[in-house]
């Protein structure tokens, strides 16, 4: 992914999770803990959108809070 449409795509997660989506919020995690698309690495945001996404019954966030050993 070229880093334009990487900023183009976290914008469009950042509007889905926004609203609820947890997709959305999966997606957002991904690129905050990868640095992709204009985001930096940040741990702290990583856990904020996987939490939430967990908690909108997304299985992906679900299985990468597992993974990470978090509830």
């Amino acid at each position: 992914m070229s880093r334009r449409r990487g900023v183009a795509a976290v914008g469009l997660y950042r509007q889905a999770a926004e609203a609820g989506n947890a997709g959305g919020m999966s997606y957002l995690a991904f690129m905050y803990a990868s640095g992709r698309g204009g985001l930096a690495r940040d741990d702290a945001q990583v856990l904020v959108w996987y939490r939430r996404a967990a908690a909108a019954g997304d299985e992906q966030a679900i299985q990468e809070l597992a993974r990470r050993g978090i509830r």
